[in-house]
């Protein structure tokens, strides 16, 4: 027997059944550079993420006590080299508080790299806090210090100084 039918246009459906396992396409293992307790996770299995999202936080809490105490330190070690340097006659204090400043501005500057380590960003944004502290202590208070050292005595220099030391502190990008 025969049969025919009318021609027409239209899609034609096809599907297909099967099992296995998916894969993703890329992998990623993330770890924070510090060791601490996770107090935030931002994302879950399977979401999608890009380069600078945050995926969790730690508790910062002794990282900012130790930025603090850094700081601290780095202004003690300022007022002790400005007064050596006003009592400086053989130049052993001086040299002695030089060294305690370059140790306490180290100092803030570990502490600094352990608190960026607890968050999950890009290098570039260390980069850039890196950036702002050279320029800083190259620029401004590096101006003002050449200015108290040519002349200790001055009262203007030595505010000048303390101020720029001050903003130094409060400008301190914590990332």
């Amino acid at each position: 027997m025969l049969q025919t039918a009318t021609v027409s246009r239209g899609d034609i459906l096809i599907t297909a059944d099967g099992t296995g396992n998916l894969l993703p396409s890329t992998e990623k293992t993330v770890a924070f550079l510090t060791t601490g307790t996770v107090t935030e996770v931002n994302v879950k299995i399977g979401d999608r993420v890009q380069a600078g999202d945050v995926l969790a936080k730690m508790n910062t809490v002794d990282l900012d006590a130790a930025v603090r105490e850094a700081t601290y330190t780095l202004e003690q070690a300022r007022l002790a080299l400005q007064k050596a340097q006003r009592k400086a006659e053989d130049g052993t204090d001086l040299t002695i508080a030089a060294q305690n400043l370059e140790n306490a501005r180290l100092g803030i500057v570990s502490a600094q790299g352990n608190y960026s380590s607890t968050q999950l960003t890009d290098i570039t944004a260390q980069l850039q806090n890196a950036k702002f502290w050279d320029d800083f202590w190259q620029s401004e208070l590096g101006d003002a210090w050449l200015a108290l050292d040519k002349n200790p005595n001055s009262d203007n220099a030595q505010i000048r100084y303390n101020d720029m030391g001050t903003r130094a502190a409060e400008a301190m990008p914590i990332i």
